[in-house]
């Protein structure tokens, strides 16, 4: 009987074990998925000119990647104050427009943000 019990335990934390690295082993996967992603990003701006994508839309900006001195911004006011880039307004009341049309209605309350902001 006491056999048993200690083939019960061990088989328990055996299993336990193997729960553990096989989770540990996802999120290390995962982890190196977006590092590698980062990187390709990183590497883009770098060889380019000026660090900004060709699409401007698309510029990583952050703690390591600041705006270019020469940036500038073409803003559009919405109806409710909010401010859009003038490149997106367009399409954005196009999906407003659509989305109204389905029965949603949303809301733009978080948009432009000034460095300041």
């Amino acid at each position: 009987m006491k056999k048993i019990k200690v083939l019960v335990v061990v088989w328990v934390i055996g299993g336990l074990i193997t729960s553990l690295f096989f989770l540990m082993s996802k999120q290390l996967q995962q982890n190196s998925n977006q590092l590698f992603a980062a990187s390709k990003i990183k590497n883009k701006q770098e060889n380019s000119d000026n660090s900004v994508n060709h699409d401007e839309l698309l510029t990583l900006v952050n703690y390591e990647n600041n705006l270019p001195e020469n940036w500038k911004v073409d803003l559009v006011s919405l109806n409710n104050g909010q401010v859009v880039d003038r490149r997106i307004y367009k399409d954005l009341m196009e999906m407003l427009q659509t989305a109204k049309k389905e029965g949603l209605n949303l809301l733009i309350c978080s948009s432009y943000r000034t460095q300041k902001k």
